[in-house]
């Protein structure tokens, strides 16, 4: 299947391309188990490296796109990396601090005062040999490219980045430092979606004028690119091309951030983030109840869109349930409060921006608790520092304010990063009680990370024995991050099967709506 382009210029911006490179750039992000690529795109070559260094990976992949009454055969260099290795990996308090752009990537000749992060520098720096020579095997082995070579580089999230480098690294004219090879692409584009700011002032005006032909595409919808920005001295490159806005039917930035969501708005069409699926359920105690984790997902659902949204309206009836409050510093609404008809309920929301997942995933190490009881027989560890952090912030104001609304038990959920928020939450109303019978009456959280010393998880496991349901995807891959400094799940892990055809699954199947997809009870 060819692409008709609106442009004579293959190298200028087309949306129809956009959509079908960022399928391919969802796949960058995954472990790269198969040889088959989407919409006829024919897989060339590919090369990454472990884990231990963040798993960055790229492949090369070829198809001609129409021009007019014309066939050219363009080659897409798609870079990425495979989410939970590369979170782990990216430590903040190393990786994000700016230094000056290798000159083997600027190249010779030019006035090269850009700085870029450490940990995508160096993300990208694993791969470039063997990505630059498998870049001269396109050429020499694959037929098409005897007369000209057009490259688009793709990245998506933490392969946009990548993608922005390569590009700048063998586009055409560039004049070689260390003795390496001259560049064998004739025509240069790149294409990015979802990308975090990654440089300074100096490498977003560098990549300008180098790569004139580099598209930023973004989504509206989607905060993951918004922080850092300037005001932390961070800039995004590339010309920006602007998505409008479209909030799912459950708000869900891990879908928003991923492929099906942007190639959705680059084809006007319908974005579709749930489908009817099997879906079973296994390690569940017996007083699991399907239907309330699926409520308890909606208020969670909620939540997000009143951070990503704010003044913006559900397209869902929440009812019964009511907004108490939102709970967090400079408007963040980590936390939600509602009110029901049986039970109050505490829906903690995961990170959404670069920034918020660097924070509290990739900076993720032990830290003392400091509200746990002064004379106690237990051990109760340590905890996910920067977890405890955004508690603190907000448990004065959340406590006053559940021991003055209604005289009623308390159901605690989260999603990701949030769910494991909401299980320390679960600990302090428990061993520092509310008034009344605002006692915890189950727990359930949603892919919910390690972010547990083993003596928090053996006294929490000990605490909520018998109400608490850690439901996971067995696909999800962010619940089996391995942190440089471990980390360990609680409580009892509900498998969710199913949705393997998840039209939300994206890079990650972590999308709170594809959870609520397999739990909802009307599919």
């Amino acid at each position: 299947m060819s692409v008709q382009l609106a442009s004579s210029n293959p190298m200028a911006y087309d949306s129809s391309l956009a959509a079908q490179l960022v399928e391919l750039a969802v796949i960058a992000n995954q472990p790269m188990n198969s040889s088959m690529l989407p919409r006829n795109w024919q897989l060339n070559y590919q090369g990454s490296v472990s884990a231990d260094y963040g798993a960055s990976q790229y492949f090369f992949a070829s198809k001609p796109l129409t021009i007019g009454n014309d066939s050219v055969k363009v080659c897409a260099l798609v870079l990425g990396a495979q989410w939970s290795p590369f979170l782990s990996y990216y430590l903040p308090s190393i990786n994000q601090n700016l230094q000056q752009l290798p000159g083997s990537i600027a190249g010779g000749r030019v006035t090269n005062n850009a700085n870029v992060t450490l940990g995508f520098e160096q993300l990208y720096v694993v791969i470039r040999n063997n990505m630059l020579k498998d870049l001269h095997k396109v050429k020499n082995n694959i037929p098409g490219y005897s007369s000209s070579m057009p490259v688009i580089t793709v990245g998506l999230g933490p392969g946009a980045p990548l993608a922005q480098m390569a590009a700048m690294d063998i586009r055409p004219g560039k004049e070689p430092v260390q003795g390496e090879n001259d560049s064998p692409v004739t025509g240069l584009a790149s294409y990015i979606f979802s990308g975090p700011a990654f440089g300074d002032e100096n490498w977003k005006s560098l990549f300008g004028s180098l790569v004139p032909n580099g598209y930023r595409v973004e989504a509206a919808g989607d905060l993951f690119p918004t922080a850092p920005n300037s005001s932390e001295g961070f800039y995004q490159a590339g010309v920006s091309q602007q998505l409008g806005v479209y909030i799912p039917g459950y708000d869900s930035p891990w879908f928003e951030r991923d492929g099906n969501y942007y190639a959705g708005l680059l084809n006007h069409k319908s974005i579709v983030d749930t489908t009817k699926d099997s879906v079973s359920t296994s390690g569940a105690l017996s007083g699991f109840d399907s239907a309330l984790a699926f409520t308890l997902g909606t208020l969670l659902a909620v939540v997000y869109q009143q951070y990503q949204h704010p003044g913006t309206a559900p397209s869902f009836n929440f009812n019964p349930y009511a907004v108490i409050n939102y709970y967090g510093g400079n408007d963040d609404a980590w936390v939600g409060l509602y009110d029901g008809p049986s039970y109050l309920v505490v829906a903690a929301r995961g990170a959404v921006t670069w920034q918020e997942t660097m924070n509290n995933i990739s900076a993720s190490a032990a830290g003392v608790i400091p509200w746990l009881p002064e004379s106690s027989d237990v051990d109760y560890g340590q905890y996910s520092q920067p977890l405890i952090d955004i508690y603190n912030s907000i448990r004065s104001s959340l406590r006053d304010v559940l021991n003055s609304a209604k005289n009623k038990p308390v159901l605690i959920t989260g999603h990701s990063d949030g769910g494991s928020l909401a299980n320390l939450i679960a600990l302090d109303l428990q061993i520092n009680p509310l008034a009344g019978k605002r006692t915890v009456n189950a727990i359930y959280t949603f892919g919910a990370l390690p972010a547990a010393t083993p003596s928090f998880s053996k006294a929490y496991d000990n605490l909520f024995a018998n109400n608490n349901y850690q439901i996971v995807r067995p696909t999800d891959v962010l619940p089996k991050i391995e942190f440089q400094f471990p980390m360990f799940s609680v409580g009892n892990k509900v498998n969710l099967d199913g949705g393997a055809f998840n039209s939300g699954n994206g890079s990650t199947n972590h999308a709170l709506s594809t959870y609520l997809d397999l739990l909802d009870p009307g599919q």
